[in-house]
């Protein structure tokens, strides 16, 4: 049987993927959460910076937009800070991160008034999400990002493109562009997949390699002791 051909164990390479992406994972959900916190504040400073007051008469209070970014911003990012904090790796936290992540582009679009440079934010979530090597998450940020599009876009077109009318056409076109980012990222983490799966592959016949070298040289351990045994028996 020394001379057999060295069949992988398929169980201990999926084993060992599933370690590797869990650690992944879980880094990603550690600096999702910080991200959340650091948005959280940039959206309260935006906030205060772009509309500190509204006025009415002789009155003044604080604008909407800063209950806007204080409770709902806390709300966006108090919910996937304890996701990852309590089920870190989890398929529903990171699919919570994403929802969350894209509404927060949808935030700081509206507080922004729909300035195209805030847009690129959307990109960015789209590339950072990426790190997870979930195609599912990269989807559903995807239909999340084109639903506020369009619900957004026809009801309050001014808060995602700054313009007070809209054409359904500007609607599909961000979502489109969405969608040319999604593919490329799409084959960028189907390629990094399988550089995990065929590494995880290249471990385990590392694995069973040494586990036979040991094997064998412990039976020829045992049989040079027999030798030795019956060498000494032969002496006396």
């Amino acid at each position: 049987g020394r001379d057999t051909v060295l069949h992988v164990d398929e169980r201990r390479v999926a084993e060992l993927v599933d370690a590797t992406l869990a650690r992944i994972r879980g880094r990603g959900d550690r600096m999702f959460a910080l991200l959340m916190v650091i948005q959280w504040m940039g959206a309260i400073a935006v906030a205060g910076w772009y509309s500190p007051q509204a006025w009415s008469g002789v009155a003044s209070s604080p604008h909407l937009h800063i209950y806007a970014a204080t409770i709902l911003g806390g709300i966006l990012s108090g919910v996937p800070i304890w996701m990852a904090a309590n089920f870190p790796g989890a398929a529903i936290t990171r699919q919570t991160i994403a929802i969350a992540q894209i509404t927060w582009s949808a935030l700081l679009i509206h507080l922004c008034g729909g300035r195209i440079e805030t847009h690129f934010h959307v990109f960015g979530s789209l590339a950072i999400l990426g790190w997870y090597r979930d195609p599912r998450v990269l989807l559903t940020a995807t239909l999340a990002t084109a639903f506020d599009r369009a619900v957004r876009g026809y009801f309050w077109p001014e808060s995602v493109f700054g313009a007070h009318a809209a054409s359904m056409w500007r609607t599909l076109e961000h979502s489109g562009w969405v969608a040319f980012e999604c593919v490329f990222l799409w084959a960028s983490i189907r390629e990094n997949l399988r550089d995990i799966q065929l590494s995880c592959q290249m471990q385990t016949k590392l694995e069973q390699t040494v586990e036979r070298v040991e094997a064998q040289v412990a039976e020829r351990t045992a049989e040079l002791n027999v030798h030795a045994q019956r060498l000494e028996a032969a002496k006396s």
